[in-house]
């Protein structure tokens, strides 16, 4: 049976629990998008704006440097904000947009081909969604979802960090099945994406079985290359599941939050579920 841990909270999107059981709670405040700071017992720990005014930024997700502890939080506008998790001091890191980002090889999970995708992928005009990071070589690894102008590909993004500084970053995945379906009413949103201690991350997107996409869970190794590597489809392509948010326990299972768009396989259209796999 499932309590009510704390309400009246207007559109929380992001959220984050540290080791401590700290929450960081990203919720739309209308006159501005905060970052919530609560005790494990949900008494209020204070808050730190991360937008002011009427905005559509409010879909801000929330993810941690494992190197340094700052809370990371990415806006839909590429920007990624660092916030002290003492003081909920806010700072701005960089612009994913502003990134020099390698489109030449993506790995297509409808057809198993890597290619350009006709340069119709480009990140300095795309939406972000979630984020999630791993320690990775003495460095850090960035995992991001997107969707690319037009919202007509949804994909996923690599940024790396050797010693404090950028090395380079990399479009990992999209998929072209909903374009190669012709479905004018296929999900235009952004999935989640989490990684696990063991180097696994996970993400979903829509294949292609029998035209009709379905939407489907896909896991790769941290280190992955498109053009040499290649993806685990988890199910064998049969688990319909949309993820909207997504994180991981410390046994490396993953959760996936559905929303209310897609996986009709779990029960009626419109219904959003949490799915462990």
């Amino acid at each position: 049976m499932a309590d009510t841990f704390l309400s009246n909270i207007f559109n929380p999107v992001g959220i984050f629990i540290d080791d401590s059981n700290t929450i960081f709670l990203n919720n739309d405040q209308v006159s501005a998008t905060v970052v919530t700071k609560l005790a494990a017992n949900g008494a209020f720990l204070g808050n730190a704006p991360i937008t002011a005014g009427f905005t559509d930024i409010a879909t801000a997700h929330l993810t941690r440097d494992p190197l340094t502890g700052t809370l990371l939080a990415l806006r839909s506008d590429g920007l990624l904000l660092g916030i002290d998790p003492n003081t909920l001091q806010v700072g701005s890191f960089f612009n994913i947009r502003d990134l020099p980002i390698d489109t030449s090889a993506i790995y297509d999970v409808a057809t198993g081909i890597t290619d350009a995708f006709g340069g119709l992928i480009s990140p300095e005009f795309s939406t972000f969604g979630d984020i999630t990071a791993i320690a990775n070589g003495g460095g850090v690894d960035l995992f991001v979802t997107g969707l690319s102008q037009a919202q007509t590909f949804p994909f996923v993004l690599r940024i790396r960090f050797r010693g404090g500084a950028f090395q380079d970053a990399q479009v990992l995945f999209s998929s072209r099945a909903d374009a190669l379906a012709l479905q004018p009413q296929a999900i235009r949103l952004t999935r989640g994406i989490a990684v696990n201690d063991q180097g696994t991350v996970l993400t979903t997107l829509p294949i292609t079985p029998n035209v009709t996409p379905i939407e489907v869970p896909v896991a790769f190794n941290l280190n992955f290359t498109p053009g040499v590597d290649s993806p685990t489809i988890v199910g064998g392509g049969t688990v319909d599941v949309y993820s909207q948010g997504m994180d991981t326990d410390v046994a490396g299972n993953f959760y996936i939050a559905t929303n209310s768009a897609g996986s009709t396989a779990l029960g009626a259209a419109g219904e959003g579920a949490l799915v462990y796999l």
